[in-house]
């Protein structure tokens, strides 16, 4: 679905609709270029599960965790692997711990790098640059 940078936060939402009755922790694999408004993204899933400080990438921490006031989700933990050039730099994550955390939201950001470390259940998302302000996003 092609939407401008402004309507991110509505796919959003509607996403996090979609997610409320899936048990477990849910993972969301987000994939495209520098730009393409995957921080915007989870930016907005932040908003919609009620997390007031500011959600920033956490591009050079590799992770970032923040409480969420959300009937079904507890927790968002945002990861970037963009800066990843070996899968042994994840070893300094809970990554095994974090992927069965009950009550959380895990977006990941540029999954690909995660390899086989990333759990089958993961949902895709692709955004992809369609002009200025507008993009792709595919789920």
């Amino acid at each position: 679905m092609q939407v401008t940078l402004a309507h991110i936060g509505g796919r959003a939402k509607e996403l996090l609709k979609s997610l409320i009755k899936k048990k477990g922790p849910v993972i969301l694999a987000l994939s495209g270029p520098l730009g393409s408004g995957k921080t915007t993204f989870v930016q907005a899933l932040a908003l919609h599960l009620g997390i007031e400080e500011r959600v920033v990438s956490p591009t050079f921490l590799l992770m970032r965790r923040y409480r969420a006031k959300h009937p079904r989700f507890k927790e968002l933990i945002h990861i970037d692997a963009y800066r990843v050039e070996d899968q042994s730099e994840l070893s300094i994550l809970p990554l095994a711990e974090l992927f069965e955390r009950e009550g959380a939201l895990i977006c990941i950001e540029w999954p690909e790098r995660l390899g086989v470390i990333l759990p089958l259940l993961a949902r895709h998302i692709s955004f992809a640059v369609e002009g200025e302000n507008a993009r792709e996003i595919s789920l």
